[in-house]
């Protein structure tokens, strides 16, 4: 399985998501927004769950917090290479 770590843009990330929660099938929505700033990079990652009473399984996963409706997880991703 991929590690979530090792990705480095929103594509890879939400394909590792995807791959993470496939198994139990409970991830029925993933957005993906990317931030920069002061040279750090970060993704907010807004993953809605079908049905919500599957949410158990991934909230006790390090770094995850309800947002409304939502569970948000907050990566940080490697510094984009220099042009």
């Amino acid at each position: 399985m991929r590690s979530l770590a090792g990705c480095s843009d929103a594509a890879s990330l939400n394909c590792a998501i995807q791959e993470l929660c496939s198994a139990s099938g409970i991830v029925a929505r993933v957005d993906i927004v990317t931030l920069a700033r002061s040279g750090k990079r970060q993704a907010l990652c807004f993953l809605r769950v079908d049905p919500v009473s599957h949410e158990g399984q991934l909230i006790g996963t390090p770094g995850l917090i309800r947002l409304g409706n939502e569970l948000l997880f907050i990566a940080d991703l490697p510094p984009e290479a220099a042009a």
